[in-house]
């Protein structure tokens, strides 16, 4: 659903500028870096409008944590795609991620298309509300843990612990699977997660959530977990993968696959859903556009 059309370069020299913390080299880019965080608000705002909840016995919201994750863009894909990542917790645990980004629409290059993505990161059912309407409803486990063997015993301390974790990330090599006859794309990994589970977050002794990336657009995350044995005491390492795109994708450990997904069908049932298009907005945005008045499912 993502398509290839020609880059502006000025505004995508204002994104990576913005991204990667590297200043605008003109009074043009100047403004471009200004309209690019007017869209980080915008994506902002967005994201905490929406309820997202767990569903146990009872009904539990969950929080939003308040800066986004990451910003992004994705030149390689060529419209001019950009975005944020969010994060809504249980008590600090994961629960469920998503990207609120827009891309120019190619029918109308004066406006762009808003996007939604939302991966379930739990083993209950969770639901996300924008307004009176829902948007997306997994029934089904968000994603699969997988035991980590062969890892060093875990440090003592979070300062440890985090080193332990980037160690492990280090051993992936994630990809997307081209279609034949097309190679596959590797994914780079970003060195410090983008999450850190705080103290005593229930059911982990520690944790954080890795993004492989493409430009800085995190296409795969990868959750991994200390846990302790209930019954043994031990505590060992677990990951689960949660993919962010459409695509195949494959996840390796040294030379043995951990875990391979293939394209994925999209419905709002499941634990990952991608809703492209959801409402247009003017590809320049104003001061005067206020609060960025959401819309509904089409």
């Amino acid at each position: 659903m993502r398509r290839q059309f020609t880059v502006c370069v000025p505004f995508l020299a204002a994104l990576l500028a913005i991204t990667l913390g590297h200043p605008a080299s003109s009074d043009e880019d100047s403004g471009d870096v200004a309209q690019v965080r007017r869209w980080h608000t915008f994506y902002r705002e967005r994201a905490a409008e929406f309820s997202v909840a767990e569903h146990h016995n009872d009904t539990v919201p969950l929080t939003l944590v308040p800066t986004p994750l990451q910003t992004w863009t994705n030149p390689i894909r060529g419209d001019t795609q950009h975005g944020t990542i969010h994060l809504w917790t249980n008590a600090g645990r994961p629960s469920v991620i998503g990207s609120v980004w827009s891309a120019l629409d190619p029918k109308d290059r004066s406006q762009r298309a808003l996007c939604y993505e939302f991966h379930s990161l739990t083993q209950v059912p969770v639901s996300a509300t924008l307004g009176d309407k829902p948007w997306w409803s997994p029934r089904e486990a968000g994603v699969e843990w997988l035991p980590l063997a062969d890892t060093p015993k875990p440090g003592p301390s979070r300062t440890a612990r985090l080193r332990n974790m980037r160690d492990l990330a280090a051993e992936l090599q994630a990809s997307i699977i081209g279609d034949d006859p097309q190679p596959d794309t590797d994914l780079r990994l970003l060195s410090q997660p983008l999450y850190r589970y705080p103290e005593n977050t229930p059911g982990a002794v520690d944790g954080a959530i890795f993004a492989f990336v493409m430009a800085t657009d995190p296409e795969l995350f990868v959750l991994i977990e200390l846990r302790r044995n209930e019954s043994t005491g031990e505590a060992s390492w677990t990951l689960a993968p949660a993919r962010l795109t459409g695509s195949a994708l494959r996840l390796r450990r040294g030379e043995r696959t951990v875990w391979e997904s293939p394209t994925w069908e999209y419905q709002r049932d499941r634990p990952y859903d991608f809703l492209y298009g959801v409402e247009k907005q003017p590809a320049v945005l104003t001061d005067e556009s206020g609060s960025f008045p959401s819309g509904g499912p089409k």
